[in-house]
């Protein structure tokens, strides 16, 4: 049995609120409670007892009283607050994460304050349109500081040069192997074992007399295989691109041999829910687990001296990049760190974030960044300098019945009076069935309808933007 207790406390808050928890289990499934003062989960079924309440100090006991399971379990806990017109209580503020074991009681307290509620959200009053400080706030120095990179922008991963190929079979599987260095060789291969559940990759091969070490896995080498178990080789550095395309693990371990991995090396590895990037590796490409549909964590070791999650999101280290958010992560509104300079490309394919609020500071919306997500609203602060070739290319959204599915954002709001540098291509060639409503400030309509890449959005308006007090 697993028993944890939490006490949350609020502090300055004037609207009335409850707070809301939801609970990321490591079966996948994500179970949303309310103040229900006791809450079990047997199976499937969610009994509580309670209601909704205003209250000062809460605490809610989750029990799993079935079948224990290893590993981390992940709570967030969220501010809701009650919206009368719609009769629905929604999340609001910056979320507060923390782990345990699944097996030890653990205590957390937790503070919400006035900020967390107002930190992510915007509202409109008439042609006003009020903010968070943090879209106009002073930048931090390490935003100041920051150099964009390489893998940002999305540049083509190096390829690897091999001196010779050859064939050899390893526990009933045929492999190809590219010769690397005297030494050292790369899977470029898997030539067969579709049908097999688990599939053990070799760490030694040896051919014509010599011995080499598997030290990489080669560009699409594993894509689309079925093994759902798979043992990789024990002196593994570089897991190469798309190397695991298509994939149906729904656990792996990323050896804490490998120093590297390429662009989308884990793409569309759909039944993945949680993975963790180990302190040995020092380079991620862009887009290392694009479209993992059901991957809700992203974790990194404490020690990793490149990177770093936040609430299970990937970042570099100074969490200036956005690296992936995760495809089944659910969000309200995107948790954005303060210190957030480049939206990398691909970092963003979610159907289950809906609204995107980024601090002052951030410059750079890559290619391809929001390619697929479903995006309700998306405020845009004057910092930013450039959005590249098909940033929104493929915004979804989601099938609703009310014949608006297809390409679609719902609200944009920019808060510079002059348009920022924009491709022609940021919209992906298409057209909107809905197109965005765009809010400029006062002033600068004009402008944004004869700018590139701006002028392709047709209902431009004009408002002020005010800070909450």
């Amino acid at each position: 049995m697993i028993q944890l207790n939490y006490s949350f406390t609020f502090s300055g808050i004037q609207d009335k609120i409850v707070p809301y928890m939801v609970i990321c289990s490591d079966d996948g499934n994500v179970h949303h409670f309310s103040d229900g003062r006791e809450m079990i989960v047997e199976g499937s079924e969610i009994v509580t007892n309670g209601a909704l309440k205003e209250i000062d100090t809460w605490q809610a006991i989750y029990v799993d009283a079935l079948n224990p399971l290893p590993g981390r379990h992940t709570y967030t806990a969220f501010v809701a607050i009650y919206d009368a017109t719609t009769q629905q209580w929604v999340r609001k503020g910056n979320p507060h994460t923390f782990d345990c074991d699944g097996t030890t009681i653990i205590w957390k307290d937790i503070e919400f304050t006035q900020e967390d509620i107002q930190d992510y959200r915007w509202t409109k009053d008439g042609n006003t349109i009020l903010l968070p400080a943090r879209v106009f706030s002073e930048p931090p120095a390490v935003s100041k500081n920051y150099v964009r990179s390489k893998a940002s922008i999305g540049d083509e991963e190096p390829k690897v040069k091999y001196s010779n190929f050859f064939r050899k079979s390893y526990a009933g599987v045929e492999y190809t192997f590219g010769i690397v260095s005297p030494s050292e060789v790369s899977i470029t291969a898997v030539n067969d074992g579709w049908g097999q559940s688990s599939i053990e990759m070799p760490s030694k091969i040896t051919n014509n007399g010599v011995t080499y070490t598997v030290t990489e896995l080669g560009e699409r080498c594993m894509q689309m295989k079925q093994a759902t178990k798979i043992i990789l080789p024990q002196q593994l550095k570089r897991i190469g691109y798309y190397a695991f395309l298509g994939c149906h693990f729904d656990n792996f371990v990323i050896p804490s041999t490998v120093t590297r991995i390429d662009a989308k090396a884990f793409a569309e590895c759909n039944q993945l829910t949680e993975i963790t990037i180990p302190a040995s590796v020092i380079h991620i490409g862009y887009a290392p687990f694009y479209k993992c549909s059901k991957m809700k964590r992203i974790n990194v070791a404490q020690d990793n001296p490149k990177y770093k999650s936040i609430s299970g999101i990937l970042y570099n280290k100074e969490c200036t990049e956005l690296i992936q958010i995760p495809s089944g992560a659910v969000w309200d509104t995107y948790p954005s760190p303060k210190t957030l300079v480049s939206v990398n490309r691909e970092a963003i394919c979610t159907q289950h974030v809906s609204n995107f609020l980024f601090s002052n500071g951030l410059r750079y919306i890559s290619k391809y960044a929001f390619n697929g997500s479903n995006i309700n609203s998306i405020v845009i602060p004057a910092s930013v300098l450039s959005i590249d070739d098909e940033a929104f290319t493929g915004c979804d959204r989601p099938n609703s019945g009310d014949g608006m599915e297809g390409e679609y954002i719902g609200t944009m709001i920019v808060t510079s009076i002059r348009p920022k540098k924009m491709h022609v291509n940021a919209f992906g060639r298409g057209y909107f069935k809905n197109n965005p409503t765009l809010y400029v400030p006062v002033g600068s309509r004009e402008n944004y309808i004869s700018s590139d890449g701006w002028g392709d959005l047709k209902d431009v308006q004009e408002v002020t933007f005010k800070q909450y007090e």
